[in-house]
């Protein structure tokens, strides 16, 4: 953490001496952001008008699942900044010549409307490289408490791979659980 700020003060000064003229990448964040994919990078809260360098390196930065529609996530200034100031210190190019200008002190990111499949549709069933569990899958929810297992069959909300937390629906009845991804259609319960 204490790198990051230091990285992050050291660029901010290196961008200062450099004048408008000179800085060839530019980046602004959006206060508001509707995502329609199933999760979302850092490039997404970019500015149309953002330099594609920025966006380039801002797009490998994952932020997660994009929030379902209704629930929007709330993302505080000091979390943006901190986030890209990660990304600009892997690239000393970055480091040098871009000038993040314009961070909302709340960046409002909302789920767009999205097409829902069918469990077995094959639009559903396409997994995403290094995933495990993707949106619309069935699995195995191994729910493990005081001395008691139960296997429970699911729906996946979220896509993830091995170790990430997802949501998971419980097909006999509409209750919504946290899990952690444990293998290829399997889930245990987070309590």
């Amino acid at each position: 953490m204490k790198l990051q700020c230091a990285i992050l003060a050291v660029g901010l000064l290196m961008c200062a001496r450099v004048s408008a003229a000179q800085v060839p990448c530019r980046g602004a964040v959006k206060p508001s952001v509707a995502v329609e994919s199933p999760d979302y990078t850092l490039a997404d809260l970019l500015t149309p008008e953002s330099s594609a360098l920025l966006r380039s390196a801002a797009v490998k930065r994952r932020l997660g699942a994009a929030p379902l529609q209704g629930s929007p996530r709330v993302l505080v200034a000091s979390q943006v900044k901190e986030m890209f100031s990660a990304v600009v210190s892997g690239n000393q190019k970055l480091l040098e010549t871009c000038i993040l200008e314009d961070v909302p002190e709340r960046v409002v990111v909302r789920g767009a409307a999205r097409v829902s499949y069918p469990v077995g549709h094959p639009a559903a069933l396409r997994p995403r490289a290094g995933e495990l569990i993707h949106s619309g899958q069935s699995a195995r929810l191994l729910w493990d408490e005081a001395g008691i297992r139960v296997v429970v069959p699911t729906i996946c909300l979220d896509p993830g791979s091995i170790g990430d937390i997802v949501r998971a629906r419980l097909v006999h009845g509409n209750r919504t659980v946290r899990a952690v991804v444990v293998g290829a259609a399997e889930l245990r319960a987070v309590s």
